[in-house]
């Protein structure tokens, strides 16, 4: 007979998704553009300690003072897995690229924007007075508690990016602005790959290798080119 059989085993099958949403990063143009933007807002700090570490909105919000180490400059990242827009994670075995907890560098601006924002909240505290509900958080609501990530999202990046003349984009944009930028200025992959947390920099890789740069800058051609035909040549 035709073997005809009763259901489309096909439908059980979840087709794949078509490709991982465009990463579309912001170019060095605009980022400055970003950064003047940014100029007194409430939330000035956290989006540039985003900007500078790559980290995810939903690891900022759960960001504690505690995991802030100004002595040795470093910062503790704990992933959640908990942002639903991070198009990182598709499925389980994606899952599997993501560490739980990292430590990451923390550049000279992003100190800075921590310091002033560390001002910023002990002012607010004082404000609130017994309002202040202190979860140790480092970026939180004028009353102490976390923030809402599509609060972030609409009240305070949206308005931001109109301001500064920019495409609409999720904060999700400043993660990989981090990582295309570095890529773009020469930065190992694998460095890249460790402070975005994920375990395979082949992921990495997969994501953003069409960021490496084509062209070098003269200095960067001349130290390659003694490291492949000696320092003579």
């Amino acid at each position: 007979g035709l073997n005809m059989i009763a259901f489309n085993p096909a439908s059980r099958v979840k087709p794949p998704k078509l490709h991982q949403r465009e990463v579309m990063p912001f170019s060095d143009e605009q980022i400055a553009l970003f950064l003047q933007a940014l100029r007194g807002n409430r939330l000035e700090n956290m989006f540039k300690v985003l900007l500078g570490t790559g980290i995810r909105l939903g690891e900022i919000i759960n960001l504690r003072w505690d995991q802030v180490n100004f002595k040795e400059k470093t910062i503790t990242v704990i992933n959640f897995n908990e942002d639903d827009e991070d198009e990182e994670i598709e499925n389980e075995a994606d899952a599997k690229t993501e560490n739980s907890k990292r430590t990451i560098p923390m550049f000279p601006a992003v100190e800075r924007a921590l310091k002033a924002h560390h001002a910023q909240q002990a002012k607010e505290k004082l404000k609130a007075g017994p309002f202040y509900e202190d979860h140790n958080l480092v970026f939180a609501n004028k009353l102490g508690k976390p923030f809402n990530p599509s609060n972030v999202r609409t009240r305070y990046f949206k308005p931001l990016l109109t301001k500064a003349g920019l495409p609409n984009r999720a904060p999700h944009v400043l993660r990989h602005t981090f990582a295309t930028t570095l890529i773009r200025k020469g930065i190992d992959m694998r460095i890249v790959s460790a402070w975005l947390g994920h375990k395979d920099p082949g992921f990495t890789f997969k994501k953003y290798h069409h960021y490496i740069p084509q062209r070098l800058n003269s200095e960067e051609a001349e130290r390659i080119n003694s490291l492949i035909f000696g320092a003579k040549i």
